[in-house]
């Protein structure tokens, strides 16, 4: 009786696979709503008026109030002094609401008629950033708070895996925590382009917000079962977890630290801010649908699930981490020079997805390699503190990149946006207008308003043709030369509906053939150019790869151990 009460449940290997489960299941809900409008960008230009620089703004508001009121750093004192299960809870309700918020910015309820919007549209913040429109304002609110949430959220599930797991799968459970995580990207590029159907906003978000609820539940859960194992084991934090301000200096100053938070703020720089523009550079590159791209894009983070664990394993027992860092950041580069410099008529499906896997793999080598690291080149004393300053220099990176790519998008493709939203506008234009047409044929056929079998016949086909043709235009609208020939057949096709010869069926026509009209004069650019913005994520893994370099020489010289086992290293 004496050994049930007083065995602890981190001996029973159900009871820790379950916490793991619990608080893995949350961060995987946390990452599909970090990029689920990621897959939206053409959608989001086109019916709520943002600029590839307001999408990027948007982006990286999720770390505004963690780099500038430096909340990262007040989530590590808010864990030490409250614990893993209380700060779980917090953190998960601030995910919720600041999804909720933004919901609310991108729906149809937040519309011109209401005050706030009225006072949050063309907000600037003094002429620093583009004009944003109010919808974009009130997405940037709700994911700050968001930010704040999914931060605090990741350091406390470190240390909760670090509390069930030490001493026994410490590295595996880690490994397959990022792997369940990462496996909510590939989730969330499928499934967003799916709901959204390439016309709603909302309900993507709205879905991703309800599975953040559910993700505050599964916390609660785990609430109850870390407190049963606090009582079995009345643990405390061990006093080198508790963060110090004097501890800053001794990290500061330290160069091998310096030039580890360099590797980091640069490579996850390169990565997260790329899977937001990921879709639609795709798309703009192969000239498929942002569904299609995103689909595509969504094997990077398979392959990263998959290898991470492995990688990871083979770091415990081989060692060879700085190696890993270097090979990382060549990787990374290459796949971004391939993106930026393979000619159009190179660029295929088979080149892309070499590129995605390149991609992927490095996504696996430099987090398996990097994070593992930081023990061997800090002093245990200041080990906390040094994880809490990597992720807020890490966070400036992630706040800045997705602007400054967002920026030079709008700088080096002027028009394009204008363009392809007025393209898309008239599509949609001319879709409703054939589908009433249509179904008017079909009443007046019922009422024997037209007698003609042969003419309804003919009607049912060439509406086929008229939506095969609007699905072409809406697939090739960024081509000129391919959209100018889909404009030619539908303007022919369109002419049948004048046979109808109702009020309704002439003023149709006349603005169908007014919005193909002017959806083949538009003058300038409709596709988008990314090579500058995937030079500017490669010169990022060119100084990856510099500082990797250095990092080795570094470990060569003073023996930090980086190219050693994990399992044989001692902590410094």
């Amino acid at each position: 009786m004496t050994e049930t009460i007083t065995k602890s449940l981190r001996e029973s290997p159900t009871a820790r696979w379950f916490a793991l489960i619990l608080v893995s299941s949350t961060m995987f809900f946390a990452y599909m709503f970090v990029d689920v409008l990621s897959p939206l960008k053409d959608l989001l230009e086109s019916k709520r008026g943002w600029s590839s620089e307001n999408f990027g703004t948007v982006g990286g508001s999720e770390f505004v109030l963690n780099v500038f009121v430096f909340f990262l750093i007040f989530a590590g004192i808010i864990l030490d002094k409250i614990g893993v299960r209380r700060t779980a809870l917090l953190s998960s309700s601030l995910m919720v609401l600041g999804a909720s918020i933004k919901m609310y910015g991108v729906s149809d309820a937040f519309s011109s008629d209401l005050a706030l919007y009225k006072a949050f549209d063309g907000f600037s913040l003094f002429g620093l950033i583009d004009p944003l429109p109010a919808s974009a304002v009130m997405a940037c609110i709700g994911f700050m708070i968001f930010g704040c949430g999914v931060e605090m959220a990741g350091i406390t599930v470190s240390k909760a895996i670090v509390k069930w797991f030490k001493g026994k799968e410490l590295a595996l459970a880690m490994g397959l925590e990022m792997a369940i995580a990462r496996l909510g990207v590939f989730a969330i590029f499928r499934l967003s382009p799916y709901l959204s159907d390439g016309q709603y906003i909302t309900l993507p978000v709205a879905v991703c917000t309800l599975l953040l609820l559910i993700g505050f539940l599964t916390f609660l859960i785990y609430f109850f079962l870390d407190r049963k194992l606090d009582q079995q084991e009345n643990i405390e934090l061990a006093p080198e977890d508790e963060f110090k301000i004097s501890d800053l200096k001794a990290i500061f100053t330290s160069k091998t630290f310096l030039i580890v938070a360099g590797l980091c703020v640069l490579y996850y720089s390169a990565i997260f801010p790329f899977q937001k523009f990921a879709s639609d550079m795709l798309s703009s590159r192969l000239e498929i649908t942002a569904k299609d791209a995103s689909a595509l894009f969504s094997f990077f983070p398979l392959g990263a699930m998959i290898l991470t664990p492995l990688l990871g394993f083979f770091l415990d027992t081989r060692g060879k981490g700085a190696t890993m860092l270097i090979v990382g950041a060549v990787l990374m580069m290459t796949c971004h020079l391939i993106f930026a410099l393979t000619p159009v008529a190179v660029f295929t499906y088979p080149v892309a997805i070499c590129a995605i896997i390149v991609l992927g793999v490095s996504f696996s080598l430099v987090p398996a390699a990097l994070w593992p690291s930081v023990p061997k080149l800090v002093d245990n004393k200041v080990l906390g503190s040094a994880y809490a300053v990597i992720f807020w220099i890490q966070n400036i990176g992630l706040l800045s990149v997705p602007i400054i790519i967002g920026a030079t998008l709008d700088r080096t493709n002027e028009g394009v946006g204008k363009n392809q939203t007025e393209i898309k506008a008239g599509i949609d234009n001319i879709k409703k207008h054939t589908d009433i047409l249509f179904e008017d044929a079909q009443k007046l056929d019922s009422l024997r308003l037209i007698t003609s079998d042969i003419f309804i016949g003919k009607t049912i086909q060439k509406n086929k043709e008229v939506k095969e043709n609007l699905d072409e235009l809406t697939l090739v609208y960024r081509n000129k030369e391919k959209r100018h020939i889909v404009v030619d057949k539908l303007k022919e096709q369109v002419s049948l509906y004048s046979e109808l010869n109702s009020p309704y069926s002439n003023a149709a026509i006349t603005d169908i053939n007014f919005n193909l009209n002017k959806i083949d004069n538009i003058e300038g650019g409709s596709i988008y150019n990314y090579r500058i913005p995937m030079l500017i994520f490669a010169l990022f893994g060119v100084m990856a790869f510099v500082l990797g370099f250095w990092l080795k020489i570094e470990d060569r010289k003073k023996g930090y151990g980086l190219e050693l086992p994990n399992k044989k290293s001692k902590l410094m």
